[in-house]
């Protein structure tokens, strides 16, 4: 077994490597001043089950191609077997036709992936667990409902906590946590007044003085969070917090945050983030590594 690292979240790999003690492969990218990427295997991987860690995390299109040209590269090293270990999967939110002449990117990119001849996915909360269905080959895709339950447990009492989905999409996710702390769950929903054209968020629990922790499972630009925890607090919830799987943080989002009325958020390093937490000190992270590790083990 050996594991090998992309550029996208060198860290993660490094951490997944050390609580495998095992070295990453040693390799040589390289990128052409038009911008194409060059892989270069230093190390003999012939007949080992190879691992590569690589996030599609921004930028997207850079690191979804160095992914697939490095599981190519692979390949002509005759390996036994190849697993893309992809923490963040990018393009999961194009998973059906928006419009009659739209794409559906999460299929095209599963496509791509297949034609590397890689033998199987790992990959971490993924936007729509349907997405597997692209695929011919197993893909595993892990939840981070027990690590998120061990650190609420750790961090919250449960009297009087509130497990919120902040729209339809996540409810299953929100359900699926309250069970195991259980505590209750509720879903926002999101309705649009006919006559100005505004949204707005309706629920039929009360959140009077209960403790409300927000589960999602990725934070773009922070508008739908922000706003979630905003509303729940104008209907008299005592505190909220949030769990995310996967912090893109685009534009504005830090500051969103920083002036929302969320009091912690809990992301994962499933992306990897030079971001400054200056100006925003709300924001805490756990590592995902000795669940990739632990199930990386569990295949070799």
């Amino acid at each position: 077994m050996k594991i090998f690292s992309g550029n996208s979240n060198k860290p993660l790999a490094e951490k997944i490597a050390s609580f495998l003690s095992l070295p990453l492969i040693r390799a040589s990218f390289k990128t052409f001043p038009d911008k194409e990427i060059f892989v270069e295997i230093f190390d003999d991987l012939k007949g080992e089950d190879i691992f590569l860690i690589q996030s599609t995390s921004f930028p997207v299109n850079d690191n979804f191609m160095e992914l697939v040209i490095t599981l190519n590269t692979i390949k002509q090293c005759s390996p036994r077997s190849i697993t893309a270990v992809i923490p963040y999967y990018g393009y999961a939110r194009q998973d059906r036709h928006t419009t009659p002449q739209s794409s559906i990117a999460s299929e095209l990119t599963a496509r791509l992936l297949q034609v590397t001849g890689v033998n199987r996915i790992i990959t971490v909360d993924l936007h729509t667990p349907q997405i597997k269905k692209y695929f011919t080959l197993p893909v595993d895709n892990l939840s981070m409902t027990t690590l998120f339950c061990e650190d609420i447990l750790a961090s919250y009492p449960l009297e009087n906590l509130l497990i919120v989905s902040p729209d339809a999409g996540g409810h299953e996710r929100a359900q699926v946590l309250a069970h195991h702390l259980n505590v209750k769950a509720i879903t926002l929903h999101k309705a649009r007044d006919e006559i100005t054209g505004t949204c707005n968020m309706q629920f039929k629990t009360s959140v009077i003085d209960q403790n409300c922790i927000i589960i999602d499972d990725i934070v773009d630009t922070g508008e739908t969070l922000c706003k979630a925890a905003e509303f729940l607090m104008q209907k008299g919830a005592k505190s909220v917090n949030a769990y995310c799987t996967h912090r893109i943080l685009s534009g504005t989002s830090l500051e969103k945050i920083a002036l929302s009325p969320l009091q912690e958020v809990v992301f994962t390093d499933s992306i990897f983030s030079s971001i400054s937490r200056k100006g925003c000190t709300k924001l805490r992270q756990l590592s995902i590594a000795p669940l990739l590790a632990k199930t990386i083990r569990s295949y070799a």
